[in-house]
């Protein structure tokens, strides 16, 4: 069995990246290679793979923002690397591995990530299709209820944990 570990995901990996998202998010809500690549350049603190030797089998992507939720402002080419919010844009596992516990164990290391190393944060929000819920719930996150964000055809709701931080 190939070595699994959890780490930042280079510039050099976000094609590897771009293509785990788009077999994840139907066309109308997965991130361009464009805006992935912009999210690893301005935010790579934020931007976690979990690797089976070289292959990346999950993605979680993030940056930081200054609102209550995810809006499309958030999701957009847009970063404040002091704000108070961490905002997961992207978890998506390949398909021949989830239901393995991929998406829980980047879920898991990025909540102490930040709060190790992200000072101000006040927590982590994102959003996620109703069947997300559960998954979730379990990794700590509180359901907090439907989201107004339209982004492609389904409905959205939001998810939060709250986080102590160094200097929040």
């Amino acid at each position: 069995m190939l070595q699994q570990d959890i780490r930042k995901v280079s510039k050099d990996e976000v094609e590897q990246a771009s293509i785990l998202e788009a077999a994840c998010f139907p066309p109308d809500e997965k991130a361009t290679l464009e805006k992935l690549q912009w999210r690893q350049r301005e935010a790579p603190n934020l931007f976690y793979g979990f690797f089976e030797g070289n292959r990346i089998l999950g993605l979680l992507c993030a940056t930081r923002y200054n609102g209550i939720e995810i809006t499309h402002e958030s999701m957009d080419f847009n970063h404040i690397p002091n704000g108070e919010v961490v905002c997961i844009h992207s978890v998506c596992v390949d398909k021949n591995r989830q239901r393995q516990g991929i998406a829980t164990k980047l879920l898991k290391y990025f909540e102490e990530y930040v709060k190790q190393h992200e000072t101000g944060v006040k927590k982590i929000t994102l959003v996620c299709h109703s069947n997300y819920i559960p998954l979730y719930t379990r990794a700590g996150f509180s359901f907090v209820g439907k989201s107004s964000l339209v982004h492609g055809s389904k409905p959205w709701y939001n998810c939060d944990l709250l986080v102590k931080t160094c200097g929040s």
